[in-house]
Parts: C-alpha cells; structure tokens; sequence
C-alpha cells in the first residue's frame, strides 16, 4: 500500500492513503481522519515513542510517552512538550507587559494598508537540528495547524487580531482539495480572497481598521507560484532577501517608504548537503529590522525573549498604573522608551510631526504642560506618536536625548474624536501589570513550508 505524504518541514503533515483510511487510535480514543492526540485528561499529548501499522485493521498503534522540556521550550518556562521538545499551547507563560507593547505597536499601525504593516514570523518549521527534513505518520496534520489558528480566532477576545499567513509550496505540487477544504472549515469568511481583493477592494490592500469592520483576520499568500486554484491563497507581492544581505539602520537593506522586504532565517541542517544559519543566516535581534520598519522579518525558532527586542514603544513594566482618560505619554530621552508620566503638568516640549511626511519630525517651538490643543507645534506640524519602528527611529533623532510628550490620547479609555470621525480603535484599558496572560498572537505572519514523498 502506497500512502502520499504531504510534509510540512517539520513536524506537521496531512496523509492521503490510496484505497483505505487511516484511523489513528491511542489507548481508548480513537480519532479518525488526523492526528490530534489527546491523554485522558483531554490534554493534547504528542509523546510517542513508537509506531506500528496495523495492516489487518488499517489503523496505526501509537505509543507513548512523557516528554520534559528542553532547549528554548525549557529556557522560556514551558511546563508541558513534544518529544521533539516543542511547547503545547498555553503552557508558555506570557509576559503581560510583552503582550500590551506588541498589542500597542498593533494598534498604532491600525490606517495602515494590511500588506504594508510590520509582523513577526512564527514558523510551524525549522528546527536547528541535522537532517530537518522528515514527515512521519505520527507528526501532526497540516489541517490541524488550520483547526488550531481557526479556534484561536474564535475566541471572543481574539475577535479583532489578524494574521498573515504564508504557505510554501512548490509549482505544480496538486492537492488543491487537501490545502483548501480545511481553510474553507476553518476559516470561513474571515479570509480576505483573490476575488475579494480584486472586486470588493479593487485591487487595493486594506487597512486593519477596514479589515475589523469587513469582519476579516486573515490574508493567506503563497511563497511560491502555487497558490492552488486562486480559492483563497494570493500571489506573494515582497522581495525575498537572505538574512545575510540585511544591513543595518540606516541603510536597512536597502528598505524603502514603499517597497515590501522579507528577510528570512534558515536554522536547519541537512548533515554536510546545507547549513541554513552559515548559507542563509539567521535573525538574533530584531531591534534594527523594526528602526527600518522591515514588513516580513522571518526569524526561526521564535521565543518570548527575541520578541522583546521587537518593540520600540513601552518600556519595560510600563504602563505600570492603569490608563484612564486623564494618563499622559512621553517619550524618555535617555531611554527612548514610552513611559506614563507621573505628572502631566511636567513641563515638556513636544513631540511635532510634519503632516506631508510621517518621517520628518521637529520639537516644539517651546516646553510646557502636557495639553493636546496647545502643543505649540510649527506651522505644518502636527502634535503626534510614532506609528511604527521607523517613526519612532526618526522622532528619537529629532529629539537628540530630550524627553519629550507624545500624544497617546486617541488611544486612551473614553475617548472621544473631536469629529465625526471614528476612533483610531477601540479603547485599551489593559496596563503592562493588569494584562492577563494569554495565548495571543498579535499580529503574526504564520509560515507554512510542506513538500511531499510516497511511503510504499
């Protein structure tokens, strides 16, 4: 019996079996159709230390059993892993004040057009191992990848996140139904289509704020020329690059105001054939790639830690009292974080953006209390905040040390635009010391890279 396995490198496939079905059994639950294990205490599990198929029965026995943690599983506090030493979900402690920053750097970017908005990858993939590549009939399901991030989005307080998520496949590789069925179940109408994109928004990517009103979380984009019948998955519109061929702010690998750049890391080790982090490099900060407002930086092996090197705007532990309508924001000049002001009637200049060029900022033409409509900005400017690295990066030159106000106010609970206007977003209320821990995503661009091979 010959069975296709359609491999996601690593660790995450989905199996077609000519003439016969696969049913997978671990001790008493029988799950048909995948490979979503569950222990008795109905947590998910992936211990297995033994396969068997059954060729009477057509099922496959699966042993197993515990793993501990190890390497950067181990590093960041998880308390429950794969046998490969891949943390469960929900079992990593989130850092609430990690998560409001990068919550924070979201929002800010909420007018932007959704294919010009800086993401983080997080890889299904890649592990820094020798001979990466393998897909066995115990690893997990390319559908169940799907199922995860489509009950991730689910969750009430999830109702507004957005993903980008990018799916590597080769020219003419087949398996339309296999890619797309799962999307279509999952997913729904949350997916902004190829024929959504060119009829409903003329061609045009729109903003987070559109998206969240469309009802939309997800822009699904193939990595190669397959995008599988145009159902759901669009064309990839960014430049490719090395890791090794990005330089530094301000050069920035050649970033531009309008071009679309991806830097992409590569830790696996295919024994002598292929070194990914000698021949390809790999991302270890991400403080340069956000000073240039890198759209796609591609760092394998993602953690808790190299996410913290990826925000520009509070400072860790900020803000450390609860925002209220009355808070005020600077901009410390030492260091060129955010922080709640202990008091608003500091006198400080303020931070001024030019309004024809969100690059080009001055300070005011003098100091004073914090007061949104006396800014005493110059002619052209506009008291405002950063709204990416880049901005930031730009506004940190202007100020040359000085401490500065920034003008967080639409951003504030109880909010109300001076006009008809509506509100930036929804009011956060949440500090970096109240913010519950979670499972949240952010804004993530999610990498799917799968290719196939027969078992026979």
């Amino acid at each position: 019996m010959e069975r296709t396995v359609i491999c996601l490198l690593t660790y995450m496939c989905f199996i077609t079996i000519e003439s016969r079905y696969a049913h997978v059994e671990l001790d008493d639950d029988a799950l048909i159709g995948n490979l979503d294990l569950s222990d008795p205490a109905g947590q998910k599990r992936h211990h297995e230390v033994e396969l068997q198929y059954n060729e009477e029965n057509y099922f496959y026995d699966i042993m197993y059993d515990l793993a501990t943690c190890g390497g950067l599983s181990e590093e960041h506090g998880c308390t429950n892993c794969t046998n490969e030493g891949h943390c469960y979900r929900g079992y990593l402690p989130v850092d609430p004040w990690l998560n409001f920053a990068l919550k924070t750097q979201r929002d800010m970017q909420i007018d932007k057009t959704f294919d010009h908005i800086m993401m983080f990858d997080m890889r299904f993939a890649h592990l820094p191992t020798d001979n990466a590549i393998g897909c066995m009939e115990y690893h997990r399901l390319y559908e169940d990848g799907i199922r995860e991030i489509g009950e991730w989005l689910d969750i009430p307080e999830n109702k507004g996140e957005l993903i980008r998520l990018i799916i590597s496949v080769q020219q003419g590789q087949g398996y339309d139904s296999e890619i797309n069925d799962p999307i279509a179940l999952f997913f729904g109408d949350k997916v902004i289509t190829p024929k959504e994109y060119n009829e409903t928004y003329n061609y045009q990517w729109p903003t987070m704020r559109q998206m969240r009103k469309d009802g939309k979380n997800l822009m699904i984009v193939s990595a190669g020329l397959n995008t599988h019948g145009d159902h759901f998955i669009h064309k990839m519109f960014w430049e490719n690059s090395k890791v090794k061929e990005f330089t530094d702010y301000p050069d920035c690998g050649g970033k531009t105001i309008e071009n679309l750049l991806r830097f992409y890391s590569d830790s696996n080790k295919y024994g002598r054939a292929y070194d990914g982090t000698k021949q390809t490099g790999t991302i270890l900060d991400f403080t340069e790639y956000v000073k240039c407002n890198i759209q796609y930086p591609a760092r394998d092996q993602i953690n808790p830690e190299m996410m913290k090197t990826g925000v520009f705007t509070w400072a860790e532990g900020q803000p450390s009292d609860e925002l209220t309508a009355e808070s005020c924001v600077i901009l410390d000049g030492t260091e060129k974080r955010w922080y709640v002001a202990s008091s608003c009637t500091e006198e400080q200049f303020f931070a001024c953006q030019y309004t024809d060029n969100p690059h080009d900022w001055m300070l005011s033409t003098s100091e004073g209390p914090f007061n949104v409509k006396e800014a005493y900005c110059p002619d052209g400017y506009n008291f405002s905040i950063p709204h990416d690295g880049f901005e930031q990066q730009k506004l940190v030159e202007a100020a040359n040390g000085v401490t500065v106000w920034l003008d967080y106010t639409p951003w504030l609970p109880g909010y109300s635009p001076p006009s008809s206007t509506s509100s930036p977003i929804e009011p956060t209320t949440e500090t970096a010391s109240s913010t519950a821990p979670s499972s949240a995503m952010i804004i993530a661009t999610i990498i799917l890279i799968f290719g196939t091979f027969n078992i026979t």
